[in-house]
């Protein structure tokens, strides 16, 4: 992992130091808009026909389906294990650097103990660790929870009405208008 300091204005590399970007990601919301729009696949595809383009982000708002959401949670906890994994494998790396950095800061000077280099980068790791094993725990109860979820479908039969039991006593009134004419369609 490459842990030379970037500039605070502008987020690094996704393929650099995935972790860091996930962490620097403020806007949750925004990010899983973007994701579900990107995992969108098969009969969920069919679902943007109607969809203009200034109204995409608000479309994808929203839970789509169980698929989407599944997918959406898969692709984060997939590239969330593997930066766990870049992070694990270059740890005792890391531990070595320290602990020579603290054995040497401390036979000089004490006050710079805490800020050596190899230092700072173990504290960094320590905390993208745990952010990472949060983000893992955090979808996994989302996945677990899924089911709860109110997706498209169900939301637009509300939207319309559609979601109660039908019955032939209720009656029926057609909104349909034909040329411009109101009311009610004779389909006898």
């Amino acid at each position: 992992m490459d842990l030379r300091p970037f500039h605070p204005n502008t987020l690094p590399c996704v393929s650099c130091c995935p972790s860091l970007f996930l962490s620097l990601c403020t806007n949750h919301l925004v990010q899983v808009q973007f994701l579900r729009l990107m995992v969108l696949d098969g009969a969920d595809l069919f679902l943007l026909e109607p969809v203009f383009r200034n109204e995409l982000m608000d479309f994808v708002a929203l839970p789509v389906s169980e698929t989407n959401e599944l997918a959406v949670g898969a692709l984060v906890s997939s590239r969330a294990k593997q930066a766990l994994e870049s992070i694990e494998a270059s740890a005792p790396k890391r531990k070595e650097a320290a602990a020579a950095a603290a054995a040497a800061a401390s036979q000089a000077d004490s006050s710079q103990a805490a800020t050596t280099p190899a230092l700072l980068a173990e504290a960094v790791a320590s905390g993208e660790r745990e952010a990472l094993l949060a983000t893992l725990g955090w979808w996994a109860r989302d996945a677990e929870l899924v089911k709860q979820k109110e997706f498209y479908q169900e939301r637009r039969l509300k939207e319309m009405g559609l979601d109660k039991p039908w019955s032939p006593e209720e009656g029926v009134e057609s909104t349909f208008s034909a040329g411009g004419a109101q009311g009610n369609v004779d389909w006898s």
